[in-house]
């Protein structure tokens, strides 16, 4: 199936990744993912996502972003990209799932059966637990359906425990496969192929 530009806003992918494509991962990033990529019926079957962690740039974002669009143009599954920022915001006030839709990310999130949450870390938390809670319910319900959820973060295995809970970790433990990127910062060579172009 080919995606076109309602489905890319309908999944909530921003712009920037619109274009992502098998061929344009680096040889790092293929030799870490590209098993999990050529098995996707597989993971689909058992319900498993990814957890992608390491430093900034090292194409953390772009990698699930493309998942998104494999899983919905070559398997047809519902896919939606949420940033952590912006589920946060979604469970105080309720947010579209994507501009000009009458239904609530908020429910998007739990109904879509491949979820990307990106950018996870210690800004999440709040005082109160709400976000917290409310992360370790949706968690528990996504991998109770089988449905695939994708975590990208800057948290090691052990941070995300300590700032999210055991209960939290295990349940991403048993349903996610761990991969941790590094390499290159990918931000830094956009950065100099900006300054050239424009010198």
């Amino acid at each position: 199936m080919e995606l076109t530009t309602n489905h890319l806003r309908y999944m909530n992918i921003g712009l920037k990744y619109w274009g992502t494509t098998r061929n344009s991962l680096t040889a790092s990033q293929k030799s870490l993912v590209g098993n999990y990529i050529a098995k996707l019926d597989l993971a689909i079957r058992g319900g498993v996502g990814l957890f992608l962690w390491g430093p900034n740039g090292t194409g953390k974002s772009y990698i699930a972003a493309l998942l998104c669009k494999l899983i919905r143009g070559g398997h047809e599954l519902s896919s939606y990209f949420v940033t952590a920022a912006e589920l946060k915001t979604a469970w105080i006030s309720d947010l579209p799932a994507h501009d000009g839709s009458e239904e609530f990310m908020s429910d998007r999130v739990q109904t879509a059966k491949f979820l990307v949450i990106d950018d996870l870390g210690r800004e999440y938390r709040t005082a109160s637990g709400f976000s917290e809670t409310n992360f370790d319910t949706l968690l528990r319900n996504r991998v109770r359906k089988k449905y695939m959820t994708v975590i990208t973060t800057n948290l090691s295995p052990n941070k995300f425990r300590d700032v999210y809970g055991v209960g939290a970790s295990q349940l991403i433990s048993e349903s996610t496969l761990e991969v941790a990127l590094t390499g290159k910062n990918m931000r830094e060579l956009e950065a100099e192929k900006i300054n050239k172009m424009f010198r």
